[in-house]
């Protein structure tokens, strides 16, 4: 019996041996260390190569087998480190060359501060991915086989980069975005699951190599899986149907119209990119009942998904993803959490977070569809985009502003994510671009839609007519053809230091000038309509004074002017436009920042005060709608000088300068300065605390 158990405890721990055997595979000779350096340099070679155009997306597999081979060469945790830093410093060089083109657009450095940032860059890029891995590498090297534990450590290292960069473009699968295949392992496998089949069949067919024995390469064999896997679900994509994503170059043009349905459903939710306009509304993350602001397209029944900073007072903007409906009232608000590091956020002590951090779920409602709006960078976090769809969202939107991505391959990369998105959680999605390229994503990785580069558009998909991308006049628009040339009427002046204050016109509609440009080149121009926006005091408009601006203004001979500051309807101010028979219309008091409302009307030719009356002022304040005649302003100068104190103290509407509001005729309320000694008080120190408070979020 002794003889019996001591067999069977043989046997077993036989058994046992030959499992850790097996766990751990083949004993690996290692070559000269330099073999290993060739391969962790030639990986990243081969990574950077397939992340250049998808049609090298093969060279991403045979990367992943030279950084295993590289490792099983390696000895030491160290050298490991150093070839997977040189590994993704290769990758990242290669494939996406465009990055200090980036850093260019998006930060005003010198070219010794450019340089230091892109080695920052580069090693944020690089560290915590071949930190992960090298600790991993020691840990687990002699206990488990290399396909047991890289995919794991590649994925974990992925993630701590995106979480320390907020970037994900050089992520390994990414390379894979249109190998269909791939995308139904990442589909149905998940991501966790696609890694481990593929990188894991990478690894043992290193170890074959390695070893020089080809039967250790079996398990490679079950890479063959996603050959047999189902096509992936398109439930969902009838969500994209009636979602239009607008693309623009521009934060002041306007669609003049909507494009017809063409036989699919009607547009109902209308998609803008980030910071879409420089409206900078009063609003807080959340629901906000009871908030307005002005319709962002009068006369159009759709509701707005919109990228706005917005403000509140004594704290920092918020970079959110707002739902407006058709009349300008605010649904939700859902606030950007992912701040890009330095550009938004600080990081390492560098810079200062631009913006308050959301705190909300990533799920809005819009339009009957459950939105996950993620802003810019945000889309590449797979942690919010689950969470999202864990709330109910059900349609991913990205909301970016693109202009920093120069090339197609930039443009082709973020694509490559938007899609490995969708794919992985199941959901369509779309992108809304300033600068850039707008998207439509099937659930099922296909790219539905892809938007005209340098064209105002609005994009759109449907099951029945397909992808469709037309121009701001609601016509097609052709790659091969130019916009049709628009003849601008109206011209918009603004401060070249302040281009927000620029009037927002349907597109071709305005002529934008620096008001400068006027001040200093004298350029002639005609215009039928002056629009000046901007700031304004009581004693100066855009930094000139009344009779500096009115001679600027008068050089366009226009037939209607629009004073588009605070305090625009100044009798000073109106007595140097010496335009007799001109319609002026102006306010008396403080603008909110985003300025009048000029209703489609006002850039429709006729009638100047039939214009004059489509600019409204959001709050309601009255405004004056004068036709300038001299004699009005004389005599509104004269009936200031007959009042009497009490009446002075009546209509006093600022101490510090002086100024009364007086009624212009009928045309509305004017400004008119006089002597404060008249109302026997005394001399006024300063203003009140609520004239500062309103300063501070007027124009």
């Amino acid at each position: 019996m002794l003889a019996d158990a001591s067999d069977d405890l043989l046997q077993a721990d036989g058994g046992r041996a030959r499992v850790l055997d097996a766990l751990a595979g083949p004993s690996i000779r290692a070559p000269h260390p330099v073999w290993a350096l060739v391969g962790y340099v030639g990986s990243g070679v081969l990574l950077g190569i397939a992340h250049v155009h998808p049609r090298f997306a093969l060279a991403a597999w045979a990367s992943a087998v030279c950084v295993a081979l590289a490792l099983l060469w390696s000895r030491r945790v160290l050298a490991v480190f150093g070839g997977l830093c040189l590994q993704q410093l290769a990758a990242i060089l290669i494939g996406f060359d465009w990055i200090a083109a980036m850093n260019a657009v998006v930060f005003d450095f010198t070219p010794s501060e450019a340089l230091g940032f892109f080695v920052l860059a580069m090693i944020a890029g690089t560290v915590p991915f071949a930190a992960v891995v090298s600790l991993l590498f020691a840990g687990l090297r002699r206990r488990l086989a290399l396909l047991w534990w890289l995919p794991t450590a590649y994925v974990l290292g992925e993630a701590l980069r995106f979480e320390v960069t907020i970037v994900a473009l050089c992520d390994w699968m990414l390379s894979q975005w249109q190998v269909e295949p791939m995308l139904r392992a990442v589909g149905h496998l998940g991501w966790w699951g696609a890694h481990a089949l593929c990188l894991g069949a990478a690894c043992a067919v290193a170890m074959a190599l390695a070893a020089r024995r080809l039967r250790v390469a079996w398990p490679a064999l079950a890479a063959l899986v996603i050959f047999a896997l189902p096509p992936l679900s398109t439930e969902g994509v009838e969500l994209l149907e009636g979602v239009a994503v607008v693309h623009t170059d521009s934060t002041v043009d306007l669609p003049h119209r909507l494009p017809p349905a063409d036989g699919g459903p009607p547009i109902d939710l209308l998609v803008w990119p980030e910071a879409a306009f420089d409206l900078k509304p009063r609003l807080v993350e959340g629901q906000t009942p009871g908030a307005r602001m002005r319709p962002l397209l009068h006369g159009v029944d759709v509701t707005h998904l919109v990228g706005l900073e917005t403000v509140w007072p004594r704290r920092r903007p918020q970079n959110q993803a707002v739902v407006v409906t058709a009349t300008g009232a605010v649904q939700a608000a859902r606030a950007k959490s992912r701040l890009m590091p330095v550009a938004e956020g600080r990081v390492l002590g560098l810079a200062e977070d631009r913006f308050v951090r959301g705190e909300a779920p990533p799920v809005l409602d819009a339009a009957g569809r459950v939105v996950i709006p993620l802003i810019c960078g945000e889309f590449m976090s797979r942690l919010l985009v689950a969470e999202g769809v864990a709330a109910g969202g059900e349609l991913l939107v990205a909301l970016a502003r693109d202009q920093m991505m120069l090339t197609e391959r930039a443009r082709r990369q973020l694509l490559a994510a938007q899609v490995m998105r969708s794919v992985e959680f199941g959901v369509p999605s779309v992108r809304a671009s300033y600068g850039g390229e707008a998207n439509v994503v099937g659930p099922d990785g296909r790219v539905l839609a892809r938007g005209a580069m340098g064209r105002n558009g609005i994009l759109r998909w449907d099951r029945r007519a397909g992808a469709r991308d037309s121009d701001f006049f609601g016509r097609a628009i052709a790659p091969e053809a130019a916009p049709a040339p628009v003849a601008p009427d109206i011209v918009a002046l603004y401060p070249r230091d302040a281009p927000r204050y620029r009037a927002r016109c349907p597109e071709g509609r305005c002529r934008h000038i620096a008001i400068e440009d006027l001040a200093e080149r004298r350029v002639a121009l005609r215009a039928s309509t002056v629009i000046v926006s901007g700031h304004g005091t009581h004693t100066e408009w855009l930094g000139l004074d009344a009779a500096a601006l009115g001679e600027l203004i008068g050089g366009f001979a226009p037939e209607l002017i629009v004073i588009d500051t605070c305090f625009g309807a100044n009798a000073e101010l109106l007595a140097a436009l010496r335009l007799p028979g001109a319609v002026v219309v102006a306010a008396s008091t403080l603008l909110p920042p985003q300025g009048l409302d000029f209703r489609p009307a006002f850039f429709e030719p006729g009638d100047p005060l039939l214009r004059a009356a489509a600019v409204v002022d959001p709050p309601g304040t009255p405004l004056l709608r004068w036709t300038i005649e001299p004699t009005e302003i004389n005599a509104a100068l004269a009936g200031v000088e007959a009042l009497d104190g009490d009446a002075l103290a009546a209509a006093l509407a600022t101490r510090l300068p002086p100024r009364v509001r007086a009624p212009l005729g009928v045309a509305g309320p004017v400004l008119v300065p006089f002597d404060w000694t008249r109302l026997a008080a005394d001399t006024p120190r300063s203003r009140s605390r609520f004239t500062r408070r309103q300063a501070n979020t007027s124009r």
